[in-house]
């Protein structure tokens, strides 16, 4: 035993090396969301946040408690891959064994890392959601305990809350449940759910946000922002290869279906359903459900399709050659994307140019540099992404507030997406100079 766990320490300690030394993504919204909330920003009354809140609320907390940097986000974001890949290992031991629980976390290893794994999104807190609601239910069925499969409605509720396709998960067991009739256990789950569900809406009914809520998470996406041209991306003949070689040991599976079990089936659903988190907007990066569970439905193949180790070496080179190597080359040792040398000399620039009570807009400058900079805009504020301008009625709620509060200085390298802020611009800002690479300085007229 002892020398398992050794095992299982040196390929957490080899996922960590690789995601130390990978080019890290440092998306501006895992900055800007939690930094202005904690500015006394309301998420959805005072902003636009078309999440739900658990993610950026865990942010806002983590970075208040111990400051904000990169490296703090980078630790955040570790902590949370390494937290999923120990959850792939006691998954599969719950399914199979602690013999294929390893194949299971080396899978994780091969694969995560170089498929935009090294940054932080919100299916990356989505993942572990799901494999401790899964746990959960596996271990419902070996003993029908009450706390199972309440876990298991409570972690599968928090899934969702930090994502809304997430309540695909939490719809499955469900309609499992339904369909077995058991409506003791269903009650069980349901309450586990309530708990979470229960939380968050009393805490938006306190900040009078239910109805903001509703329309940013759920009516602007279903009815705006999916429609908004080239929103909706599928993925590339290049990116649908690299997804059939990673589920490569389901497909194989799949075809002896005498050698599946129920346990198995319960995991090839989830599996299935975590698909559904890429839409509409293919990356990889969203994928961190598909990677985590395929790595469990890999762990399971190689025990019960008795596979010589010789097989399951040639798989794990052949994936690592088409997956890892490319990246290996072009991301190993280079600073991070959103938070180069440029972006911070960027940051220092509006930090001297501006007082530190001074509300700013930046436009055609990812939103990361409000943090960076150390300011904030005005309230409401809505990213100048053109697809948040989809929605009628967004930059009249935008100028609303500039009405009240307008930003002292605007940073333009492009026109706004809303032709109602340009003119907005022209006519109560005169431009009083430029940075380096073409950004503008709009300072407010007296």
């Amino acid at each position: 035993m002892k020398k398992h766990y050794t095992i299982l320490i040196l390929i957490l300690g080899l996922h960590l090396f690789f995601l130390v030394n990978l080019r890290f993504t440092a998306w501006p919204e895992m900055f800007a969301f939690p930094y202005i909330k904690n500015h006394e920003y309301l998420l959805y009354k005072d902003m636009l946040h078309m999440y739900p809140p658990l993610l950026t609320l865990a942010l806002s907390y983590f970075f208040k408690f111990f400051g904000h940097s990169l490296i703090l986000l980078k630790a955040f974001s570790w902590l949370l891959i390494l937290s999923t890949n120990l959850l792939i290992y006691f998954v599969t031991r719950e399914v199979v064994d602690k013999n294929a629980a390893l194949i299971a976390s080396a899978f994780f290893v091969l694969t995560q890392p170089f498929l935009e794994g090294n940054t932080l999104w919100f299916e990356f807190l989505v993942a572990p959601f799901v494999l401790l609601g899964l746990f959960f239910l596996l271990k419902s069925r070996k003993a029908v305990k009450t706390k199972n499969i309440f876990l298991a409605g409570f972690f599968l509720a928090l899934a969702f809350t930090t994502k809304q396709a997430a309540a695909v998960f939490f719809a499955i067991p469900i309609v499992y449940l339904i369909f077995k009739k058991d409506l003791k256990s269903l009650w069980r789950y349901l309450f586990g759910g309530l708990i979470v569900f229960g939380a968050l809406f009393v805490r938006l009914l306190q900040e009078k946000q239910v109805s903001d809520f509703w329309f940013w998470v759920f009516e602007y996406p279903g009815k705006h922002w999916m429609k908004f041209p080239g929103n909706i991306e599928f993925p590339n003949s290049q990116a649908l290869l690299t997804i059939g070689l990673i589920l490569l040991p389901t497909i194989m599976l799949a075809a002896k279906r005498k050698l599946f079990g129920k346990n198995f089936l319960l995991v090839a659903t989830f599996l299935l359903a975590s698909l559904l988190l890429a839409y509409p907007r293919f990356s990889f990066f969203r994928l961190q459900p598909v990677l985590a569970l395929s790595a469990v439905s890999a762990g399971y193949v190689w025990s019960k399709m008795k596979l010589s180790k010789e097989q399951v070496f040639f798989y794990a080179f052949f994936v690592f050659a088409l997956v890892a190597l490319p990246i290996l080359g072009d991301n190993w040792g280079k600073e991070a994307r959103f938070y180069t040398l440029k972006d911070v000399q960027l940051a220092e620039a509006i930090t001297n140019l501006t007082n530190k009570d001074d509300k700013i807009y930046l436009q055609g400058i990812h939103s990361g540099v409000y943090e960076m900079a150390g300011r904030i805009p005005p309230k409401p504020w809505v990213d100048n992404h053109p697809w948040y301008f989809a929605a009628p009625g967004v930059a009249e709620w935008v100028l609303e507030g500039w009405g009240e509060d307008p930003p002292s200085y605007i940073f333009a390298k492009e026109p706004s997406h809303s032709e109602k802020i340009n003119a907005f611009i022209e006519e109560n800002y005169e431009e009083s100079g430029s940075l380096d690479d073409n950004i503008a300085i709009w300072q407010i007229k007296n």
